[in-house]
């Protein structure tokens, strides 16, 4: 078995060899779809097996079990069902944990699912409710029990019912979660071979043969047939036989009956008959008839459909569902033997009406395929267990950088990789659509504490956490949160959180390789100390290159957990270059420049490069893009004579971003380290645009693409960055000509990175 497929619990009163409707459809849906499920299920009878494996289903078979024949439905039996599964269920989560459990009805199965739901409240339940009694019925006997039925309705996280009729019951009852009517289907397949069979051998007949296949119980009003069936034969009406296939506690009352009103004759009782050979006589059947006092759905109307024999129902329960009159079948009023009888005369005389009830009788049955209805059973299973995922980041839109990016675009495509998305992060926004802001005008410490708190929350609520970088004031706080809330966290590593703020605040110089063999000032060794062991104690490590996935295991992390998901760029179609650059009031050669402004991004550098230059190259123009602590430094040193040639833009929208790149003659990132640069794959999106990087960290495995034709340059190197430009100036354009990076690979598309993401959230949701 696939170790992503779901385990789903199912709690079902009675099962094989007990089979009904709601028993059947479990069957056929279940070994239709690949999860592993195991059904918590009565053991009436001592000679059943206590566990066995019946198609796709473990059943586990609870209580000792006498003989059938005096056990079956009795309530003390089935009250003792519900501590008895219950226990079963926990046992077997104990085990190997239930991703949902599944309750084939509301009543006995449902209270007993009511409780394994109580102690697990975040595992999701499913409610199937195929009840074919009268809502007055249903609350009759219910009695005392009718407030837990009604919590079970309440505490479901999605309920199933087979007609529009039950949906509206469960409504009227406290349901308040997704309700959707999927009925149940029948073996179209299966009941095509039986009539063939039959067909060979069919013997002339010379009655005509109405049919109804049921328990016998009141609810299914064979009684109101056999009434009907001696006004006909009172009328004389052609010849005809009622067979009656099915068994029940009204048997002997329905032949008492039949011998009263002198039809013993005409009415024929074949007992308990096997699902499959239910269809040999149907296709030896002309009319069908359930009249019945309160109905579901009626899979049996579907099955006399299928094999092409009229239907006769009437206007109660889900029966409307399937049956339009004169179209796929005739309605007669319920608890109304007179209008059954001459529903059945209008058929035994009506040919042409016969004929069209079967071609659309037929038509409708096949809407009802066993196939689709699994299928739209398993949307509910997924959609059910998706993952509730915990974003903790410390940047989102509208400010700037790759964690915040990469948060956007999870949430914003949290259907399509079939997740559910709460995000967390520091900033100013109001609280909405799953995302949470922790306001930064409170102190440090504080807004720590804050965030911890909102974040250990959020955690009880969600599967998993995941925190897309490897800050102290979000990875490290959230894990701890996860940690405590007993869920799993996975971890991106982006870079290294420790030697940043080294660079930032603790006066460290070395370049981020060199850091990693070398001891520094206290606080940069308690931030190193707790980033290594906050990804060291996640679930998975996600990198978006193979030089962070290195880093990430000289951290001693476990190189089994490390995923690389390189980074993904958004197609983007660049405007005319002309057009660009009248918009953006640009002229001369443009070198175009983008991210986060600090120190070792090597703007500094970049910008006295472009003002030496100019010297030589009046025309050249900087324009750099991006928004960090380091922004006022660096417009301190462009001289007023150069604020209209040299420009630091501070914030822009993506949009703007995709105009600057397509005005621009160069692109050039000066960096002393890139985990995977966003700002590189985006340049790489705009066709021929000729780029110029440092062969440093994780630009080496974008620089080593050929067809990329990426220039290089030494770090901070002015001469490096000068002799570069000239190059790329004097060069013949075709020089650089390229293909954008998303018609050269799909290795950088926002499917494949979705898609490795999910696999890897879906393998640790349990």
């Amino acid at each position: 078995m696939n170790d992503s497929n779901l385990n789903i619990g199912i709690f079902s009163l009675a099962y094989h060899p007990l089979i009904g409707g709601a028993e059947l459809a479990t069957q056929e849906i279940t070994n239709r779809i690949p999860e592993r499920f195991v059904c918590f299920t009565y053991r009436f009878d001592d000679r059943w097996p206590r566990g066995e494996k019946i198609g796709n289903i473990e059943i586990v078979r609870v209580g000792r079990g006498k003989s059938t024949s005096q056990h079956y439905g009795r309530k003390l039996e089935k009250i003792g069902y519900i501590w008895k599964a219950w226990r079963a269920a926990e046992a077997s989560h104990e085990e190997r944990p239930l991703d949902a459990i599944w309750s084939i009805m509301a009543g006995f199965s449902g209270f007993s699912a009511l409780l394994f739901k109580l102690r697990h409240p975040k595992i999701p339940f499913i409610l199937t409710l195929q009840e074919g009694d009268s809502e007055e019925h249903i609350k009759k006997r219910l009695g005392i029990f009718y407030p837990i039925w009604k919590l079970v309705l309440k505490k479901a996280d999605s309920i199933q019912t087979i007609s529009s009729f039950l949906a509206d019951l469960a409504k009227r009852h406290g349901a308040n979660c997704p309700i959707e009517v999927i009925p149940n289907g029948v073996d179209i397949l299966q009941i095509d071979e039986s009539v063939s069979i039959a067909k060979k051998e069919k013997k002339k007949k010379t009655k005509k043969i109405i049919i109804t296949t049921s328990r016998l119980v009141r609810k299914n009003g064979v009684d109101i047939l056999i009434k009907a069936a001696a006004k006909l034969k009172a009328e004389k009406a052609p010849d005809f036989e009622v067979w009656i296939l099915g068994s029940g506690p009204l048997e002997q009352e329905l032949k008492i009956l039949a011998g009263r009103l002198d039809v013993s004759e005409e009415v024929k009782f074949f007992g308990e008959i096997k699902n499959k050979d239910v269809f040999m006589y149907l296709a030896k059947a002309d009319i069908f008839v359930r009249p019945s006092r309160s109905e579901g759905l009626g899979n049996s109307f579907l099955e006399a459909m299928a094999a092409k024999v009229p239907v006769i129902g009437t206007k109660v329960g889900g029966i409307p569902d399937i049956i339009t009159h004169k179209e796929t079948g005739l309605l007669a009023e319920p608890e109304n033997d007179e209008d059954i009888k001459n529903q059945i005369k209008e058929l035994l005389i009506n040919q042409k009406l016969v004929k069209t009830l079967q071609k659309n009788g037929r038509a409708q049955a096949e809407k009802f395929d066993w196939e689709n209805i699994a299928s739209k059973m398993k949307l509910i299973f997924e959609k059910i267990s998706e993952p509730h995922l915990l974003i903790a980041t410390g940047i989102y839109p509208p400010e700037i950088g790759g964690a915040a990016t990469y948060s956007k675009r999870l949430i914003s495509k949290s259907e399509e990789f079939k997740c559910k998305v709460t995000v967390l992060t520091y900033g100013e926004g109001q609280n909405g659509d799953g995302i949470f802001y922790i306001s930064r005008k409170h102190k440090k410490g504080i807004r720590h504490i804050i965030y911890f708190f909102k974040a250990f929350r959020l955690a009880r609520k969600n599967s998993l956490v995941y925190a897309v970088d490897t800050s102290f004031g979000a990875a490290t706080i959230s894990s701890l949160a996860a940690r405590l809330a007993r869920k799993k966290y996975i971890i991106r590593v982006t870079g290294d959180y420790a030697w940043e703020q080294g660079s930032q605040r603790f006066g460290v110089t070395d370049d981020i390789e060199t850091f990693q063999n070398k001891k520094y000032k206290f606080p940069v060794e308690i931030l190193r100390r707790s980033q290594s062991y906050t990804v060291k104690k996640a679930a998975k490590v996600i990198t978006p290159s193979v030089f962070l996935a290195d880093l990430a295991s000289g951290w001693g992390v476990n190189p089994d957990k490390i995923k690389v998901v390189l980074n993904s760029v958004k197609k983007i179609e660049p405007i005319n270059k002309k057009e660009a650059r009248k918009k953006l009031g640009l002229e001369g050669k443009v070198i175009f420049s983008s991210g986060r402004l600090v120190p070792w991004k090597g703007f500094e550098c970049l910008i006295e490069t472009v003002k030496e230059l100019r010297k030589e190259i009046p025309k050249l123009r900087l324009v750099i893009a991006g928004d960090g602590p380091d922004k006022e430094a660096l417009q301190a040193k462009i001289p007023a004579s150069e604020i209209n040639n040299i420009k630091i833009l501070g914030k822009i929208s993506k949009d703007v971003v995709v105009e600057y790149l397509s005005a621009a003659d160069i692109f050039i990132l000066n960096t002393g380290y890139e985990g995977l640069s966003h700002q590189l794959i985006e340049a790489l999106e705009v066709k021929n645009l000729p780029i110029a990087t440092t062969y440093r960290t994780g630009n080496k495995e974008l620089i080593d693409i050929k067809d990329f034709k990426i220039e290089t340059i030494e770090y901070n190197n002015q001469a490096s960055i000068e002799e570069i430009i000239k190059k790329i100036i004097k060069s013949k354009p075709s020089t650089y000509n390229r293909k954008k990076i998303s018609d050269l690979t799909d290795d950088f598309s926002e499917e494949v990175m979705l898609k490795k993401v999910s696999e890897i959230i879906y393998s640790e949701r349990k």
